[in-house]
């Protein structure tokens, strides 16, 4: 195989690599999202001993379990096997001397000299592009497992907030009922109390005419 078409796998390998570099960020973003929503839900709910907290609960826990399971595959993404290299244009350089040196010491012609060169590259760049592939199979598979995760958070959030919404307005109506319980027991407590007075003004001047 030509030596430029092993150059050609082994870089598409690496912009494959950025790639997935760059869609490694997308789940941070959401995640921060979904932690301070569910924070923000769970600290402002009226609880209470009903199965609208108890549901709110289990969703909430659920939740919580896909947000920690889409960080632990983010993080094996990240912190996976990293891309293998060619050698570096230095150790190249000895490698190529080192090789002349050998070849005129052993009485073989110089000019074998360069195809053995680009046989000892060809197979350094199969063996990085071979492993490469490989590590972006498992990067790309924990990503994928990572946004499954995400998907399923949101949709679980969504249903928590819907019981939040829920729960705040029976909570609502809960201080409606009381503020209007408690208004109406003041107006009788001060019908009662004005009719009181009214029995009493007449023995009062009934009082005053006998003296």
């Amino acid at each position: 195989m030509k030596l430029d078409l092993h150059k050609d796998f082994y870089f598409f390998e690496w912009s494959r690599k950025d790639q997935l570099t760059n869609n490694a960020g997308l789940p941070i973003a959401i995640l921060t999202v979904l932690i301070g929503g569910v924070f923000f839900l769970c600290s402002n709910f009226p609880y209470r001993q009903d199965w609208l907290t108890y549901c709110f609960i289990v969703l909430a826990a659920v939740v919580s379990v896909a947000i920690a399971t889409s960080i632990v595959f983010r993080n094996r993404a990240l912190q996976g096997k990293w891309y293998e290299q060619i050698p570096s244009p230095k150790d190249l350089n000895q490698y190529y001397a080192e090789l002349t040196t050998y070849f005129k010491r052993t009485g073989r012609p110089v000019e074998d000299v360069e195809q053995e060169f680009q046989q000892f590259l060809r197979e350094r760049m199969a063996e990085a592009t071979t492993r490469n592939r490989e590590n972006y199979a498992a990067t790309a598979t924990s990503l994928y497992h990572a946004m499954t995760a995400i998907i399923a958070a949101t949709v679980f959030a969504g249903l928590t907030a819907t019981l939040y919404i829920v729960g705040k307005r029976i909570d609502l109506q809960n201080v409606e009922c009381q503020t209007k319980s408690n208004l109406s027991r003041r107006n009788r407590i001060s019908l009662s109390s004005n009719s009181r007075n009214k029995n009493r003004l007449p023995n009062r001047l009934s009082s005053r005419r006998m003296n």
